[in-house]
């Protein structure tokens, strides 16, 4: 089986649009997919890489993925920014304290990160 004959297009659909610090961590895909699908293959006790062990590889990157994506992936190129500017917009001119806006990002900013981000 060749390396890279399945999945190669789903990765490099999923990295399409990939930026910031998300994009820097995943940008590597098709060479950890392959390591990882020689891993299932030895692990296996098989000389040769099948398709089970790529399909297997390539749920490992899905999961690793989803997780740089939840991790990372909202605070790309602007997309902080973006959170941001719809929070103050969806609360007019009551506006919204610290810890409203930090809710309203989903809670993931620290206390002592918070102003550095604020003024990016």
């Amino acid at each position: 089986m060749k390396p890279g004959f399945c999945g190669t297009k789903f990765i490099r659909n999923s990295q399409a649009t990939a930026t910031g610090t998300f994009g820097a961590v995943t940008s590597r895909a098709e060479a950890h997919v392959l390591r990882l699908s020689m891993i299932y293959a030895l692990l296996g006790g098989s000389s040769q890489i099948e398709p089970c062990h790529l399909k297997a590889a390539l749920e490992c990157w899905r999961y690793c993925q989803d997780s740089a994506l939840y991790i990372w992936g909202d605070f790309t190129q602007g997309g902080l920014a973006e959170k941001i500017r719809l929070a103050l917009t969806a609360a007019a001119d009551a506006g919204l304290t610290r810890s409203q806006l930090n809710d309203a990002l989903g809670g993931r900013i620290l206390a002592d990160e918070f102003p550095r981000r604020l003024k990016k």
